[in-house]
């Protein structure tokens, strides 16, 4: 059990590379053999930390590269809260597409409401969001900004990257 949820299995190493490699038509054949040391670092702690819920969803920890002792950045999150807020008073289309699909991945259990949570080192990161429209759907998605810099540092500084599937998909790619 961890953070008060029943995990239904653990999920082996090819599993995960499956799951990530699922999305990126021609990663087919990208093994571990091909990988640099920091994407076979992000395969191993992903490979012990993720976990299947009983709602077959999956869930997983954060791959530090090492674990960082954040700056609590509340200001700078309530300060974009305060900006995001503006504009959904602003923009009635915005406000109805932005909740419309900020209800969908939460009904979904794509996304959950984060419950309270003591930290006992006083340790927290908040991270801002925004909706942005596809230029050409003109659909919105939210963003959740772990690119945002707060005291020189962001979410994303201290995270591995992981493997890149999108450049070696492309990289099978013939053009004539």
């Amino acid at each position: 059990e961890m953070c008060g949820r029943d995990w239904s299995s653990d999920v082996c190493s090819s599993d995960l590379l499956n799951l990530l490699q699922q999305d990126f038509k021609g990663a087919e054949n990208h093994s571990t053999q091909t990988m640099s040391q920091d994407d076979k670092q992000f395969v191993d702690m992903l490979t012990q930390g993720i976990r299947q819920r009983e709602d077959a969803h999956y869930s997983m920890l954060l791959p530090f590269k090492a674990r960082p002792k954040l700056p609590n950045n509340r200001g700078m999150a309530e300060k974009r809260l305060r900006l995001l807020k503006s504009k959904l008073q602003k923009d009635s289309r915005y406000k109805n597409d932005y909740f419309e699909f900020m209800n969908k991945i939460i009904a979904a259990n794509d996304a959950e409401i984060a419950p309270p949570v003591e930290c006992e080192n006083g340790e927290r990161w908040y991270i801002p969001y925004f909706g942005i429209y596809h230029p050409k759907k003109g659909k919105i998605r939210v963003v959740f900004d772990c690119a945002a810099k707060y005291k020189d540092t962001s979410l994303n500084d201290h995270l591995l990257q992981g493997p890149d599937f999108i450049n070696v998909a492309a990289s099978r790619v013939v053009c004539l």
